[in-house]
């Protein structure tokens, strides 16, 4: 696809499920990918393998989000492999065993946040400050009842809060939170990701329940983006939305 042919893109956890997904995808459409992968050697060089027989660039990187720095080093071995970046995918998330809140130790809850949270802010704003012309704003808008539950003290809350409020900052970033009168929105039915490229193709990702996937058909696509654009009218603009989040943390 000529839309993304010489573009250069990093996924986090891109071995197995909907990373490998993405890594495929992003090669097929003509883009050089640089993933990381934590333990799964064995199904990181398979999705090399795979890469590289349909005629791409892939670069497998072993590394732990969870580690100090690693987010950094992973995009910066993604310029010095692919001299740039075009498209960042933040896909690793880490799901550890249900147990009651009186058995969670401090390293796993240390552990969840490190990858699942810090790491996406840190990704988020090693790419804002490099990535090359022609790079796309990420939106979110989030539920600011669930940013208001203190998962983990208040402690922990507040550095979430700050962290979030720092992303929000990032020149490639915009933030709105939906408030809790809204009873009813576009996005009850389950998260979604939505991407338009500079040449206008668009991609969309959805969860619904246990079905998850990856799209460019029509009408779905079109259809999403009219979801995206009335949560977003439904949602407190960036401004009142960073002052409500503020709040939180208060």
């Amino acid at each position: 696809m000529a839309a993304l042919t010489g573009k250069a893109a990093v996924v986090t956890g891109g071995s197995r499920g909907i990373g490998r997904a993405v890594v495929l995808r992003l090669v097929r459409d003509g883009t050089a990918v640089v993933f990381n992968y934590a333990q799964s050697r064995d199904a990181a060089n398979e999705v090399v393998r795979q890469a590289e027989a349909a005629g791409g660039k892939v670069v497998a990187v072993q590394l732990d989000l969870a580690e100090t720095g690693a987010a950094e080093e992973l995009l910066a071995t993604a310029e010095r492999q692919l001299g740039g970046l075009d498209i960042l995918v933040n896909n690793a998330a880490l799901h550890t065993e249900v147990v009651p809140i009186a058995e969670t130790t401090e390293a796993d809850f240390d552990r969840v946040m490190a990858v699942n949270a810090k790491a996406v802010f840190l990704t988020v704003r090693y790419a804002a400050r490099h990535m090359r012309d022609g790079g796309r704003i990420v939106n979110f808008v989030l539920e600011l009842s669930a940013l208001a539950r203190p998962i983990g003290g208040r402690a922990v809350h507040r550095e979430q809060i700050a962290h979030i409020l720092d992303v929000a900052q990032l020149r490639h970033v915009t933030l709105q939170v939906m408030p809790p009168h809204r009873e009813t929105h576009s996005g009850l039915s389950g998260p979604f990701v939505l991407l338009e490229t500079r040449e206008r193709r668009r991609l969309a990702y959805l969860e619904v329940q246990d079905h998850r996937a990856l799209t460019d058909q029509e009408p779905t696509v079109g259809n999403m983006f009219g979801k995206y654009g009335n949560m977003r009218a439904q949602a407190l603009d960036p401004e009142n939305s960073c002052a409500e989040i503020e709040k939180l943390a208060e």
